[in-house]
């Protein structure tokens, strides 16, 4: 359901003198309502699965159609002051359902509670949760409305300040960047802005830090280089436009690549409301940042079966099983939610038992399941009969019973060995994430050295050897682009990363025994114009990054450094390529 843009501006209009004057207490619960409702509108499309920090609360959204890798960590508005799980999950739902990529989202501590850096704090609480969790920094994407995107850029600079790699990319939409209200919008767009005031904000900035120019309250005023690539989105008519105006001129200063888009005549945060006239595009832009930046929308991967396993189909009967089980019982009851968490983690790391049974037109397939599997509580005797339509979903199941887990294996996935080895893997990330034990990569349990590239598709040689190449997008990448490297040894790797076009890349990594070491390159382009744009200030040669749906360019005019031409300003573009 959409709803049109007079329909709402006339509400948010009718309730803008009571919501200026309500307390604080009631403007939280308007809030929470309207982020009921933003969820209502995408509800059976997502799955909802809570997450509890010692100080906040967070909640994965994960859509029933997962098309994409990585993570989306969305950090909701509201002035610092009001927004709870309840509310982030609303927009949360609508990206996860029209993106189909996983979202997970923080409520942060609010003020005057829990001032500053609170929320700052708690940002980065969740960053380090989703590293826990698997993902690399280039496999987290940060997005945020309002003041959830000052937010982003504030963990971005608190990441920076630390000597951390930074997140693959930041969508802004309506950020308050500037909690010094300097732009001149707040004046010009007074009248204009049915959903937002002056004054409102003015008490929201007090309420939240007593330094409104500290850099990690006001990101603007921060240094901004070496930042990644922005999206952002501003209404024509809100009061922060000058706020999303000056971050993207500075963005564009430092040498980042930033995109802003103004919506004519909308307001405030007018992309969470999903507006019939606008949601098409904004989506579209969206989706289009998530391909160039975190992961392209993919198609699951199917894998031919053999012959021997091929038998099994044709043969089966209703009271045939053809599962095998290994279970283990530990010393006290089974943590599900924590077990649940450490089998979404492992299931990433088996690609070839995370799948589930599909029948081609001459050959049966294993394809990669969207989601992991729910843990079951078990109610019968083991190896209880999986009907045909229960393997075509997922071809193993996890069940708990008191102490003991158990997991069943379709038989075409692997061998005993195979499957000891994921159980003994599953267990380690439980005890680890439930007791904070660390447990060595030995003796069964799969430790590994993760290599990722931007791009993808770089050739990785381990101590002169080569090991694999780091998987291409398309219809064909899975769930992460990261070469695994099984069983590498303790102690100090050389590795070399090439690709065509880029420059070669070497790095020395330490393998601990106890840890799962990541490494992550970031190649750079053998700089050599294809492009040469005429515009009314002169010839620009660079290479080619985008062009737009509106007819503007986008050039590398020199190594990592981006410069957009708009389409009026363009006279001739030339390609330079042989």
């Amino acid at each position: 359901m959409e709803l049109s843009a007079k329909l709402v501006r006339s509400q948010l209009n009718f309730f803008k003198p009571f919501v200026a004057g309500c307390s604080l207490e009631v403007t939280r619960k308007g809030q929470d309502k309207l982020g009921e409702l933003m969820s209502a509108l995408h509800k059976r499309e997502v799955l909802i699965r809570d997450h509890d920090f010692e100080r906040f609360q967070g909640a994965w959204v994960m859509p029933k159609d997962e098309r994409r890798s990585g993570v989306v960590l969305y950090l909701h508005g509201g002035g610092y002051t009001c927004g709870s799980l309840d509310y982030a999950k609303g927009f949360a739902a609508t990206l996860a359902s029209e993106c189909g990529v996983r979202v997970f989202c923080a409520a942060y501590r609010l003020a005057p509670e829990n001032p500053y850096p609170a929320a700052v704090e708690d940002a980065l609480t969740a960053f380090d949760y989703l590293l826990k969790k698997g993902y690399a920094p280039h496999q987290i994407l940060l997005c945020g409305e309002s003041a959830g995107g000052g937010l982003i850029y504030a963990l971005s600079l608190k990441l920076k300040q630390l000597g951390r790699e930074l997140p693959c990319g930041l969508i802004g939409i309506s950020p308050w960047v500037d909690l010094t209200g300097s732009g001149a919008s707040y004046e010009t767009n007074r009248d204009n802005d049915p959903s937002l005031t002056q004054e409102l904000l003015e008490f929201y900035a007090k309420c939240y830090t007593q330094d409104p120019t500290d850099p990690l309250c006001s990101p603007v005023r921060g240094d901004l280089t070496g930042l990644p690539p922005s999206l952002l989105f501003a209404g024509g008519d809100e009061i922060l436009l000058d706020d999303a105006r000056t971050l993207h001129d500075r963005l564009k200063a430092a040498g980042c690549r930033s995109k802003l888009i103004i919506a004519p005549g909308r307001w405030h945060a007018y992309v969470l409301y999903c507006l019939q006239e606008n949601m098409e595009q904004d989506m579209e832009e969206i989706n289009r940042f998530l391909t160039q930046n975190l992961s392209p929308a993919r198609s699951l991967r199917w894998m031919r079966l053999d012959n021997a396993a091929k038998i099994y189909p044709a043969a089966k009967r209703r009271n045939w099983n053809n599962f095998f089980r290994i279970s283990a019982t530990l010393t006290e009851p089974i943590d599900t939610g924590v077990l649940a968490s450490a089998l979404d983690v492992t299931a990433r790391r088996f690609p070839s038992i995370a799948v589930r049974l599909r029948r081609g037109v001459f050959w049966y397939y294993l394809e990669e399941i969207p989601k992991t599997p729910s843990i079951q509580p078990e109610k019968s005797c083991p190896l209880a009969h999986a009907p045909f339509h229960e393997v075509r979903q997922c071809a193993f199941r996890v069940l708990v019973y008191k102490n003991r887990v158990a997991v069943e294996f379709f038989h075409a996935l692997t061998d005993g060995t195979g499957a000891l080895v994921f159980v003994k893997t599953l267990l380690a990330e439980y005890l680890s994430e439930k007791y904070g034990l660390s447990v060595p990569a030995e003796k069964g349990v799969l430790g590994r050295l993760e290599v990722a590239t931007t791009p993808p598709g770089a050739k990785i040689s381990v101590d002169g050897k080569a090991v694999g190449t780091t998987r291409s997008p398309g219809g064909d990448a899975t769930r992460s682009q990261i070469l695994a490297l099984e069983g590498l040894a303790a102690g100090e790797h050389a590795v070399h990363v090439r690709l065509d076009g880029y420059q070669d890349a070497s790095r020395r990594v330490v393998v601990k025994a106890k840890e799962t070491g990541r490494l992550f390159v970031r190649l750079v382009r053998v700089f050599q114009a294809d492009t040469e744009v005429e515009t009314i200030r002169g010839v620009h040669r660079g290479v080619l990054v985008e062009k737009d749906f509106l007819g503007n360019i986008t050039l590398e005019v020199s190594p990592g450094v981006q410069q957009t031409f708009r389409k009026e300003e363009i006279r001739k573009v030339t390609s330079l390529a042989r």
